[in-house]
């Protein structure tokens, strides 16, 4: 399973302040094509491309200038609850304009890989295309596939591992180092019941939601 640039580490910077801001995210649809055969829901996983704007307008990136798929899996339970809600019941083809207030961080700096910062506060635009869905999310390839040694165990080194590719993807954009540990920090916290550094596959399956749990 892919991770792709700084969308999908919202996820995971979010919980804390999204329990304590009453701004929600605003959901625009910008185009919708006359035909829809098929229109996204919980447990599809999305073909995303995407644009990210700052509010006065200044595009900060586009996955059009790498033609990197954001891969965003409905259905998981992301901690703000909010980001899921802009991907529903969108059609193949949809576009829409997604304004993330604060951007989840709140008043703190998020630095980057370039050496600037995201200011604190700040909301962030996203311009998303839904380019193809797949009926299931297959979350036991996503364990797998992270698992390079395949001990049944998700390590630090294999997550970082994966997180290469956030930064391959976002280029000087790409947040820095610190805040990508920051990410499986908050992922062990949330999953290592037994407080060995690791999260293994039952771990994993516990933060599942009940109808993919048999799925790992």
């Amino acid at each position: 399973m892919r991770l792709v640039c700084l969308f999908l580490v919202v996820i995971f910077l979010s919980s804390t302040h999204a329990e304590q801001t009453n701004e929600e995210m605003k959901v625009e649809v910008l185009y919708k094509p006359r035909v829809c055969l098929k229109k996204s829901q919980l447990n599809n996983m999305l073909k995303v491309q995407f644009k990210v704007f700052f509010e006065n307008g200044t595009l900060f990136h586009s996955s059009y200038d790498t033609d990197v798929l954001m891969d965003v899996p409905l259905g998981l339970g992301d901690p703000s609850g909010e980001l899921e809600k802009g991907f529903i019941d969108m059609c193949i083809g949809e576009k829409r304009l997604l304004t993330v207030p604060h951007h989840g961080q709140g008043d703190r700096e998020l630095p980057l890989q370039n050496g600037n910062v995201l200011p604190p506060n700040i909301p962030l635009l996203y311009e998303v295309e839904l380019i193809d869905l797949e009926d299931k999310i297959n979350v036991k390839e996503g364990f797998e596939n992270i698992d390079s040694d395949g001990d049944d165990h998700i390590t630090l080194d294999e997550i970082m591992e994966q997180l290469k590719a956030v930064q391959e993807a976002g280029g000087d954009t790409a947040l820095s180092p610190e805040i990508l540990l920051q990410v499986y920090n908050n992922l062990i916290a949330a999953a290592d019941k037994d407080s060995d550094g690791r999260i293994s596959r039952e771990e994993y399956r516990h933060l599942l939601p009940h109808e993919l749990k048999d799925e790992l």
